[in-house]
């Protein structure tokens, strides 16, 4: 299951890998993890040249993860790359934890199809790439297969939608809307479980909590005691920003199969320009639609329906307040975060018009509908 992983890899050092630019300073920065210049922060924010303050990305996850493998590979030009290869590998075996508890071997030609058509939409630079808006890609993913089955009345795995979505928040801005929904969903769903029932399920809780205190000590602790990185964020970027027209042609153009599938190599330029009038008037209905048949389920099915469908719209709203600057020069990369969610979007909205899924709750949680899919679409082939 990792050799989409180890040959994409091989295939960068055959090209002659270097790490430049962000990612040779990552690299230095997770060789500072344990000194005193362990970093609290992510990596520098280019919403800095257009708020007037020094602002970071949420977190120093990335950098935190990475300290050992840089280690273990000594100070070399391909460091970070191979350290890169072993977290997604780490992913996988997360992801494939997550799935076994929900039975998912039965759907494995299904999870593997779709697993190759996700990767083929990425590209092979997003699959091995250590640059943080890469890296947060399948992380998310995970994250959002983990909050899914929390959903499912999984809570036991409620601990790996806090890491991987904390991950991926932490990574890039443009995550951090979607991670932090499935960091909600975890926490609020293992403690309501701890509540009610047994006490393996407070035991899930208390684990779930303590992985969350672990990913976010370093931005509390700069919040109060640094450069005060997460109030800088939530203050705002200031200038003008993309806004709700601009916001919802990035949607379409990633949410219409052909657009996904073969537009992600459309110049960072005209990622903010119009779509058809034809397009748009598809994803209105693709997205009412969908909508209206959440509406009609109930139970667990419906609150999936609701996360899928809150990560849409919250990544919708992230988008519009992106300030111009950051979303007309850096377009494609800011567009990352939405590959999983519109992943998890359309079979959520196959599965509901195919009818697969059933009205019994009991026979429903057994299976790794939607999202279970989407989750190991992004790491399991």
């Amino acid at each position: 299951m990792t050799i989409p992983v180890i040959a994409n890899v091989a295939r960068a050092l055959s090209l002659g890998w270097f790490p430049t630019y962000d990612v040779g300073f990552l690299q230095l920065r997770a060789f500072d993890v344990g000194t005193r210049q362990t970093p609290l922060v992510g990596m520098p924010s280019t919403l800095s040249d257009v708020s007037g303050t020094t602002s970071f990305h949420p977190g120093p996850l990335q950098s935190w993860l990475s300290a050992l493998p840089v280690r273990v590979f000594s100070f070399t030009p391909v460091t970070l790359l191979l350290t890169q290869a072993m977290l997604n590998v780490a992913w996988i075996v997360i992801a494939i934890h997550a799935l076994r508890r929900s039975d998912w071997s039965r759907h494995r030609i299904k999870v593997l199809v779709i697993a190759l058509v996700f990767l083929a939409s990425l590209g092979p630079e997003v699959v091995h790439d250590p640059w943080n808006p890469h890296a947060a890609v399948i992380p998310l993913a995970v994250a959002i297969l983990a909050a899914s089955l929390v959903v499912l009345g999984q809570s036991s795995i409620a601990w790996v939608a806090v890491l991987a979505g904390s991950f991926a928040a932490q990574c890039h801005l443009s995550f951090a809307v979607a991670g932090a929904i499935t960091v909600l969903v975890a926490l609020v769903g293992s403690t309501r479980e701890a509540i009610h029932d047994a006490p393996s399920a407070r035991r899930n809780a208390w684990l779930t909590w303590s992985v969350f205190a672990a990913c976010w000590i370093g931005p509390v602790l700069d919040q109060f005691f640094g450069h005060g990185n997460l109030g800088n964020l939530f203050g705002g970027g200031g200038g003008e920003v993309l806004g709700p027209t601009d916001a919802w042609s990035r949607f379409v153009r990633v949410l219409l199969p052909w657009r996904l599938l073969f537009d992600v190599r459309i110049s960072p330029e005209t990622l903010v320009s119009s779509v058809s009038w034809w397009e748009s008037a598809l994803a209105v209905v693709v997205l009412v639609g969908t909508t209206y048949l959440v509406a009609r389920r109930t139970g667990r099915v419906r609150r999936l329906g609701v996360l899928i469908l809150t990560l849409v719209f919250g990544q919708i709203v992230i988008t519009a307040l992106m300030p111009v600057t950051l979303g007309t020069v850096f377009g494609l990369h800011l567009m990352r975060a939405w590959w999983p969610i519109i992943f998890a979007f359309w079979i959520l909205g196959l599965s509901l018009v195919a009818g697969k899924w059933t009205r019994s709750v009991d026979s429903f949680s057994r299976q790794p509908f939607s999202l279970a899919v989407l989750g190991a679409s992004a790491v399991i082939t």
